[in-house]
């Protein structure tokens, strides 16, 4: 059973991202529970939704290359699963939200700070790592869920161009190049050693193929 704090009544709305730093949540689920408890909650059904998808995103986690139950969702959440279809028409619309939200996060890691080169690729590669079930998830329902792909395509392509500094060849070689380590990841378990390794060869690769050379981190 999820511990989520039931106190809080206010109006829902998407999750705010921000910049992998020391402070951020590496896990979307620790995300969604802090935007859940940081909530003044005025509608209950709002509450509820929030919830579900909280206990979806969990749900996902644990199940990595395997798709959730209805029911699974619902025990985590401590609702019916009934309540379930009256936010969702069914498991995959619910699936689908928590991972639209999840792509538009993980490819989110800019912040004032904007950091550049190896730094911007280490922590995107770093938050993929820390939600590789979820990553999986999201591999997995793309084929079979086109604007769900199309979303995540662009989310992935601007974080391309804001580290290309928007130039758009240099911009479609890196949104390629991170597109094929994901897909890597979502094969293996790769270790952090690993991840430190494929960004190194990231970085390296990005510095070969473009004209103007990415800027090492600091």
């Amino acid at each position: 059973m999820l511990k989520l704090v039931q106190t809080h009544t206010g109006p829902a709305a998407t999750v705010r991202p921000f910049f992998l730093g020391r402070q951020a949540p590496l896990r979307f689920a620790d995300v969604l529970r802090l935007d859940y408890e940081s909530r003044v909650w005025r509608r209950k059904s709002a509450r509820t939704q929030a919830r579900l998808l909280l206990a979806t995103a969990l749900a996902l986690e644990d199940h990595g290359f395997s798709s959730p139950r209805v029911v699974d969702i619902t025990q985590g959440a401590g609702v019916s699963t009934a309540a379930y279809y009256v936010y969702f028409h069914d498991l995959d619309e619910g699936v689908c939200t928590v991972l639209s939200r999840f792509g538009a996060w993980l490819f989110e890691p800019f912040d004032d700070e904007r950091p550049e080169g190896g730094a911007a690729i280490r922590a995107l590669l770093t938050r993929a790592h820390a939600n590789l079930n979820l990553v999986r998830a999201l591999d997995r329902v793309l084929a079979n869920a086109p604007s769900l792909a199309e979303g995540v395509g662009q989310a992935r392509l601007s974080w391309a161009r804001a580290l290309c500094k928007g130039r758009p060849a240099e911009s479609l070689m890196c949104d390629g190049l991170i597109a094929g380590l994901l897909r890597e990841m979502t094969l293996s378990d790769p270790t952090e050693q690993d991840v430190e390794a494929m960004a190194e060869l990231a970085v390296e690769a990005l510095r070969r193929l473009t004209v103007s050379p990415l800027t090492p981190a600091a």
